[in-house]
């Protein structure tokens, strides 16, 4: 499968383009502390023991004394003040008496207000604090003596740095013990110094980007307010490690500074709130032991005695609930302005009603992932194969914890077992990730961890509504929409496009492994089947058992098709979840020709891609979900069925299916809470008993290629109140071959909310002329029609999106203000858009495909659109740059204009452009012009339907970076989009570096133009576009 793993690959090489960054922690300061004293006042002994004791406590001092000899004293007197972070300042009777003690004076408090990260300790040494501000006492009888001999500026400097350093706190010595002053002074200067830089990784593949981008979260220029910002992210992500980096590179900007480490496993103990506050208070003060008996309100105190009086950083690691944040009694209103409190954690719900701003980690990507493996695994000239190295970092999704254990794990075996080793951790986790990622699942109450394994086992990927449908249960009291959004907050599951749920494959793995130690041996005595083995074992031994409670099978290829025996189903009669897609299955003759019914009472969800029966003879009274596409089905039942729970029936494409029942005379009458009704493709489907009248909340009915339809009561159809939903098409209707028949199925059809309609292909003379009528329809798609196209829609006052593909139209009529969306494709007689283009202000996607006539006989047909502007050029993809322009600067929130273009061709209104997923520019200078945002645009490297895509700016200059609001792309589409840039996102200035990235391989092309504050549109002067580009 793999190419041999030794010499014959290639050597390890370091990517120019990769994002590898070594941390950037502030460097640290050559010297502790600077002494700045009067030698002979304050006597050898005092600065004798005080040196000592500072050296003892492993302190590097400077002075005035140990300056290098033979070189220019005043410039390495700077320097040395510069290179320290404490500056020491002993006032005593005569300090004032000294020149060069003062004239030190200056420079250090001037390096003192120019640096956040110095900071200064005055010792007043039998003086009075008072006469040092205000220069009175001894220090005015030596200003008396400078008045006549120093110049009367540099008296003021010195007046002004005694008045500065008097201000502040500090210790004073008038009488006493000397010895026991100068540990007292010791003590205090450990707690000002500057914290020791944490250990952040051996290995800091990707940190120091996600680092920066924390930093630029927490707002550091806002010294103003206090600010909580809370990392969220699954374990092993690197949410510690990332934070680490950030405290190590800010912490010198602020007073004090606190890492409380593994909130969670300081909770594991008993008396764990009483111990938690008290370990905050000791990283606080830096001291081990201190005078708190087991008070936890005596602790609390302590702390916001701590933190209301000076800035500070605090980071809690590894909160996992509030409770925690609770017992430490963590307010931001007791906290000074300028503080910052960073908490991690793997759920939202930990920081309970405290305002927030989030910080969602990232993923590492795979040039990232493949960097960090390769440094864990390879010395910089091993050989390697580069094909496995990416598949193994592709499976491990991203998350450095699962990179760095499987590094470890294959280091234990020879290189030919690697592609084994890989296949059996697809299979099974790697311990120290099981344990790891399991922490979020057990901390999980019972209810919530049984929908965990169900998305892990069945759901993954479906839609949140439809998971909530079929779960709902009234008389258990379970609401699954709460317990879904409190796994969303503890970063177990997360929402996709089109509301679906998704997890992370190591999170999905990690179930599924919580699973299968149900039973390591026996698949039949598992609660949930998924893996295809497993379940071809249970489905032809009959081996499953009533602990079963779901099965899903999705994919099964072998080249001959396998016997299987429906019979395996009545062992497992406790059946929940049914999942199963059998073209490769063969159902033996005697398992469904005289078919004893089954009974799953518990059944909910039931999706059976060619159901070989032919008849539904399961009884199933709990169903929520039927879908039996591609069925052998010929009717649905033999008899009314009383399924009073079923709320979505799905025979699409049952080729066999004739008729809906055979004996009942109102068939639909035990179905009366159906939703959703889907005949697509049932192309020997003769008839809709008129008892569909009766489904008073059917809101969805598709009845699409069902070409054999001889009669439907469309009196009866007009009686779904609830409809929302119609779907026709491929067929000439029976009952509305003449005019005459079409007004009363519109007539009845005004009374349903219908906001949806697709007619694909049908042959309905002159209904779209009246589909106008329809008052409540918010999205109509027209297919393949040959007749006119209603020439006035603008009654449709809730139409948002219109679709057109192959219709025989030569322009769109006028359209509603509130539409959105316009799509025609292989709309070949198309040559104009409607007249009002310049009022459709909400429209933001423009997608046309396959339409070459459109514009021909008005090339500048965009340029009318008054909230998009075009530039103008040959050809229709050159005059697409279009976008909202409209109050770009009163909002930061535009929403991309989505294109519908050749993914080959590049808009030449780009200053700069790139293949790849990757652009680096340097901002350009334009005198008395100021950067005020971009317009960027990208194309899709494949063929993909609709996506979203986010991208990242970092301006390398500034050090800061911002992600960018996703981009949407239509099926391969190019994607335009404004975007501002200013202290709400990201500043560039002229003489800026800055990039422009894409997830690796996301996208084929990338390119911007810069926008200036003088080019953008304001409410008092319109520049268009087409001057601009």
């Amino acid at each position: 499968m793999y190419p041999s793993l030794f010499s014959t690959s290639s050597k390890r090489k370091r990517d120019p383009n990769s994002f590898d960054d070594e941390p950037k922690s502030c460097k640290r300061l050559k010297n502790d502390v600077f002494m700045n004293y009067s030698s002979e006042d304050i006597g050898k002994t005092f600065k004798s023991h005080l040196r000592g004791a500072l050296i003892r406590d492993s302190f590097t001092i400077s002075d005035h004394t140990m300056l290098p000899i033979g070189q220019d004293m005043h410039l390495q007197l700077l320097k040395a003040i510069e290179e320290s972070e404490i500056y020491v300042l002993v006032f005593s009777p005569n300090y004032a008496s000294s020149r060069s003690c003062l004239d030190e004076l200056v420079d250090i408090m001037d390096r003192f207000h120019k640096f956040d990260e110095r900071k200064v300790f005055p010792v007043f040494f039998k003086v009075d604090p008072s006469h040092v501000r205000s220069q009175q006492g001894p220090f005015m009888e030596a200003f008396q003596a400078h008045k006549s001999n120093v110049d009367p500026e540099r008296v003021q400097k010195w007046r002004q740095a005694l008045k500065d350093a008097g201000r502040l706190s500090g210790f004073t010595l008038q009488n006493g013990d000397g010895a026991k002053f100068v540990l007292e002074i010791v003590v205090e200067l450990e707690k000002m110094q500057r914290p020791q830089e944490l250990h952040v990784t051996d290995h800091p593949v990707g940190i120091g980007s996600r680092a920066e981008e924390l930093i630029s979260t927490l707002r550091l220029d806002r010294k103003d307010h206090v600010l909580v910002v809370a990392v969220f992210g699954i374990s092993g992500i690197g949410k510690t490690t990332i934070v680490k980096e950030a405290f190590n590179r800010i912490s010198s900007s602020f007073d004090l500074c606190c890492f409380l480490a593994d909130i969670h496993y300081i909770c594991q103990v008993p008396n764990w709130k009483v111990e938690l506050p008290k370990a905050l208070v000791s990283c606080l003060t830096r001291e081990n032991k201190f005078s708190i008996k087991n008070n936890h309100n005596e602790s609390i105190t302590k702390i916001r005695m701590l933190v209301k009086r000076q800035k500070v950083l605090l980071v809690l690691d590894d909160v996992e609930n509030f409770q925690q944040l609770e017992a430490l009694g963590i307010d931001p209103k007791w906290f000074y302005n300028g503080s910052r409190i960073i908490v991690t954690t793997r759920d939202k719900l930990s920081l309970g009603n405290i305002p927030y701003t989030s910080y969602h980690t990232m993923l590492l990507n795979r040039r990232e992932s493949f960097n960090l493996f390769t440094r864990l695994m390879f010395a910089r000239e091993d050989p390697m194969n580069t094909k496995f190295i990416e598949e193994l970092v592709c499976r491990a999704g991203g998350i450095p914890l699962v990179t760095k254990v499987w590094s470890r794990h294959f280091k234990h075996y020879e290189r030919e077992q690697w592609p084994s080793v890989l296949e059996t951790l697809k299979r099974i986790p790697h311990g120290d990730v099981q344990k790891q990622l399991q922490m979020s699942y057990d901390s999980l109450p019972n209810r919530a961890k049984k929908l965990f394994l169900d998305i892990v086992c069945f759901f993954d990927g479906m839609e949140k509504d439809l998971i909530a449908k079929v779960l709902h249960d009234e008389d258990s009291a379970f609401f699954p929409n709460n317990e879904i959004q409190y796994l969303i907050d503890k970063s177990l599951v997360e929402i996709r496009p089109y509301s679906r749920l998704s997890m992370h494959h190591a999170i999905r793995e990690m179930g599924q492994e919580i699973i299968r130690q149900e039973s390591e041996d026996e698949p039949g005595k598992r609660t949930r089947l998924w893996d295809e083995r497993d379940v071809m074992c249970i489905l032809t031994q009959c081996s499953g058992t009533e602990l079963v409670e779901s099965i899903s099978l999705e994919s099964f290829v072998k080249e001959d098709q396998v016997v299987v025996l429906a019979d395996a189903f009545r062992k497992m009669s406790n059946l929940r979840l049914i999942k199963l897609y059998d073209e490769y299955l063969s159902w033996s003759n005697s398992s469904y020709d005289e078919v004893t019914p089954f009974s799953f009472k518990k059944l909910k969800y039931m999706e059976w891609h060619g159901f070989p029966f032919r008849c539904i003879t399961i009884y199933m009274g709990n169903v929520v979900v039927l879908r039996l596409r591609y069925s052998k089905l010929e009717i649905l039942w033999e008899e009314i069925k009383s399924l009073k729970k079923l709320r979505i029936l799905d025979v699409s494409f049952s080729s066999f299916l004739t008729k809906t029942f055979t004996l009942a005379s109102h068939p639909f009458y035990g179905l009366e809470n159906l939703e959703e009704m889907c005949f697509y493709g049932c192309e020997n489907l003769e008839e809709l008993h008129s008892s569909i009248g009766f489904l008073h909340k059917l809101s969805i009915l598709d009845l699409r290629s069902s070409i054999s339809l001889k009669w439907i009561s469309w009196e009866m159809i007009g009686k779904l109140r609830s409809l929302r939903e119609l779907n026709l098409g491929k067929f000439s209707y029976p009952g509305l071959e003449s005019e005459e028949l079409i007004n009363p199925f519109l007539s009845s059809l005004k009374e349903c909310p219908i906001t949806k309609l697709k007619l694909l292909g049908c042959n309905i003379s002159k209904i779209s002329r009246e589909v106008r009528s329809l008052s409540w329809l918010k999205h109509l798609h027209i297919q393949a029609s040959t007749h006119p196209f209603p020439d006035n829609l603008l009654q449709l006052h809730e139409l948002k999106r219109i679709e057109l593909e192959q219709a025989n139209m030569q322009s769109i009529p006028d359209l509603p203000q509130n539409i959105t969306y316009i799509k025609a494709d292989e709309c070949t007689s198309l040559v104009n858009l409607p007249l009002n283009m310049p009022e459709l202000k909400s429209l933001t996607v423009l997608d046309f495909r396959s339409c070459p006539k459109l514009g021909s006989k008005d090339p500048q047909f965009l340029m009318k659109c008054r909230s998009l502007d075009v530039k103008s050029s040959a050809s229709l993809i050159q005059r697409t740059c279009i976008f909202r322009t409209k109050a770009c600067k009163e909002s930061p929130f535009i929403k991309p204009l989505v294109i519908g273009l050749s993914r080959e061709c590049t808009p030449n209104w780009c200053n700069y452009q790139n293949r790849g997923d990757l652009l680096c520019f340097v901002a350009p200078m334009h005198l008395g012009k100021k950067i005020c945002g971009v317009i960027l645009y990208a194309t899709t490297g494949t063929f993909v339907p609709t996506s979203t895509i986010a991208s990242k700016m970092v301006n390398k200059t500034k050090n800061t970076s911002h992600r960018l609001k996703e981009m949407v792309f239509q099926q391969g589409s190019m994607c335009v989009m404004f975007y501002p840039l200013d202290d709400t996102t990201i500043m560039v200035e002229a003489g800026d570096t800055v990039a422009l990235e894409f997830p690796q391989k996301s996208v084929s092309s990338c390119g911007l133009r810069l926008i200036y504050d003088n080019d953008v549109v304001t409410r008092n002067r319109s520049k268009s576009w087409r001057d601009l580009l």
